[in-house]
């Protein structure tokens, strides 16, 4: 509460009869409950401006610049974000199918058609890639260095 500039309280004199009316002097407002909160915006910085003295103002007026600054820099990093997203997606390689065609017309009907969009529009099957054969000499061999290299580990430990 070091910060806290409650401002002077108003006089209790009563104005001379013969002085103009006096303009009270003006208040700063009460302090907040929750004089120091994590601002999100400008706007929040300088609410908590109001009940701070004049030294640190200048402070938090940066602070308060810095975080619009941020949010404009991650708001446009985000739509760059989504744009690349986008142009991603539309570059993903999709699977075209045959309209089938019945014989003798020639010509494809509006439900083939329509089959063969929708068919498309499936992600394509993938193929299975035949499994690699490991020789069993292989295995042991693996087994081997594998028993050797925790020999040595235990080895070292004991010493």
């Amino acid at each position: 509460t070091a910060f806290i500039d409650h401002g002077k309280p108003p006089t209790t004199d009563a104005p001379e009869s013969d002085s103009e009316p006096a303009t009270p002097e003006e208040r700063s407002p009460e302090p907040d409950s929750r004089l120091f909160f994590t601002p999100k915006k400008s706007l929040d910085v300088r609410k908590q401006l109001n009940t701070i003295v004049r030294d640190l103002r200048t402070v938090a007026t940066k602070a308060g610049k810095a975080l619009d600054e941020k949010n404009i820099e991650n708001a446009a990093l985000k739509h760059k974000i989504s744009h690349l997203q986008a142009e991603l997606e539309s570059q993903k390689p999709y699977s075209k199918k045959r309209v089938k065609v019945s014989g003798p017309e020639k010509l494809a009907t509006m439900e083939a058609i329509i089959e063969a969009q929708k068919a498309s529009e499936l992600p394509p099957r993938r193929r299975r890639a035949p499994q690699p054969t490991i020789e069993p000499n292989l295995i042991e061999e693996a087994r081997e260095q594998i028993e050797h290299g925790l020999r040595q580990l235990h080895e070292q430990i004991d010493e």
